[in-house]
Parts: structure tokens; C-alpha cells; sequence
């Protein structure tokens, strides 16, 4: 989760489907306003806690999202091993074979 600001009011959630069958998905929480002042004019910029994450739509629908967003305020999708992660833990389990057998 984050701090972000904002010019315009942010919904509770966004939810992006992507060709991949992965979502984008951005959870909003509304924490209060100010007035940013320049020289040349006044902002209103509005701030929330955020998260964003990317995650299959088949684990999280926009029907879940949209149902309970707060819930997913703090969510940490878990990434599965890469191919070079999964071929180092053979590696070393086979080298922890082969010195069980020696």
C-alpha cells in the first residue's frame, strides 16, 4: 500500500482485463483533500492509500473486487517461481542428493 495524490476524485476501484487472461487491478482508499497553491492558480488534490497489483482473473473477478474493495487494500499477489528459480532448487536438491550418496 501507498500514498498517492490525485487531481480528480478516484473511484474505490479499478478494474483492468487484460488479454492474458491477468487483471490490472488499482484499490482506492479516501483519506482527505488540500489546495495546492502556485503562483498562477489553486489545485484541489485529493489524497488516498493505495495498491495496485496484477493478478489472474480466474483468482480475483471484478465481481470480488467490486463487492468488498477495501479488502484488497493491502492484497500481495503471490508470484510463482520463475523457470531460473525452479532449475536452482533442482539443481541444489540434487546436488544434496548426490552428496547423501557419496
Amino acid at each position: 500500500m501507498k500514498k498517492a495524490t490525485f487531481t480528480e476524485k478516484q473511484p474505490e476501484y479499478r478494474y483492468f482485463p487484460l488479454a492474458d487472461g491477468n487483471a490490472d487491478v488499482f484499490i482506492y482508499s479516501y483519506i482527505g483533500e488540500s489546495t495546492e497553491t502556485t503562483d498562477e492558480s489553486e489545485t484541489t488534490v485529493y489524497e488516498y492509500n493505495m495498491n495496485e497489483f496484477r493478478v489472474s482473473q480466474n483468482l480475483i473477478t471484478e465481481d470480488m473486487v467490486k463487492a468488498n474493495p477495501m479488502k484488497y487494500l493491502e492484497y500481495t499477489p503471490i508470484n510463482p517461481p520463475t523457470d531460473h528459480e525452479r532449475l536452482e532448487a533442482m539443481e541444489q536438491a540434487f546436488m544434496e542428493l548426490v552428496s547423501e550418496v557419496i
